[in-house]
């Protein structure tokens, strides 16, 4: 079973629920939902090569496509707004083995172009339940990366906690359980770390198989 992580280790940012300083990377098709790598250039894990099992401690700084330039110091909000954002940075995520994202349906309101992390999460067209999806994170709403270098199955359900801190919750099927009837949850955290202009992630992943 998953396990919170003890202890937060910050990592370089830049573009994690079908990755990731962030920067912090979906629903697949599979019977476990196994996440696999998509084409195209991805956000990586300064630590590892791989994303860490439900069982092992994750406190990394996920990191992805390059930073976009700091945000000016008199100005801490982007004129973007949900939609141009989405638009303007979509082609910058990876896609899943060659799907595209489905924009026509994405939630945008969760974009916030003054708070120092806000997210949109991203779906492949023609979708299941278990398919993967990908999170976008944005940083006084200027994309800064994904969530994770991996598509991650089944739509994640993020909430905020701060101006700087979300939280995301990832589904998965436990051994024998229908993708529809999956019971399995994964907590992450993700936070703005001013000190570093990067995004630290504590917390557990979802299972994962290369």
């Amino acid at each position: 079973m998953p396990h919170p992580a003890s202890r937060r280790t910050p990592v370089l940012a830049a573009c994690a629920l079908l990755t990731l300083p962030v920067l912090l990377t979906g629903c697949q098709d599979s019977p476990r939902s196994e996440p696999t790598e998509a084409d195209g250039p991805t956000a990586q894990s300064t630590s590892a090569q791989a994303l860490p099992g439900p069982s092992e401690e994750a406190t990394t700084q996920v990191t992805g496509v390059p930073l976009s330039p700091k945000p000016s110091p008199t100005s801490t909000c982007s004129d973007k707004s949900g939609a141009e954002a989405l638009s303007t940075w979509v082609s910058r995520v990876r896609t899943f083995r060659g799907w595209a994202w489905d924009t026509t349906y994405t939630d945008t309101s969760t974009y916030d172009p003054c708070a120092a992390l806000s997210w949109i999460v991203l779906s492949i067209e023609m979708g299941t339940v278990s398919s993967p999806c990908q999170i976008m994170l944005f940083h006084n709403g200027e994309y800064i990366g994904v969530t994770s270098d991996r598509m991650i199955g089944f739509y994640p359900k993020v909430v905020r906690l701060g101006d700087g801190v979300i939280q995301v919750t990832y589904t998965w099927p436990r051994e024998n359980e229908a993708n529809a009837m999956a019971s399995g949850r994964s907590v992450s955290i993700f936070t703005w770390d001013e000190a570093s202009s990067s995004v630290v992630h504590s917390g557990e992943w979802p299972p994962m198989n290369d």
